[in-house]
């Protein structure tokens, strides 16, 4: 694919975890990414984009948002 060096954004690029690469995982991750491409709201990351790797890693690419991550912010709320 081609990349235009002029082009600069930050964004937040999601994989599978390495050694999660299970049929359900998979169809889970791509099902993920439909519902994401389906939404839009200031409160949810915008998805820009997704695909495979030539390993055949699904990923997905979205929006950055700066702040801590949700897991981290989770584990500090006791959620």
């Amino acid at each position: 694919r081609y990349v235009d060096p002029q082009f600069e954004r930050r964004v937040a690029i999601k994989t599978l975890p390495i050694g999660i690469d299970h049929p359900e995982m998979r169809w889970r991750f791509r099902r993920e990414r439909q519902i994401l491409s389906r939404l839009q709201h200031p409160n949810i990351a915008s998805l820009f984009d997704g695909g495979t790797t030539d390993d055949g890693v699904p990923y997905i690419v979205m929006e950055y948002v700066d702040g801590v991550r949700i897991d981290t912010w989770c584990t500090r709320q006791r959620l």
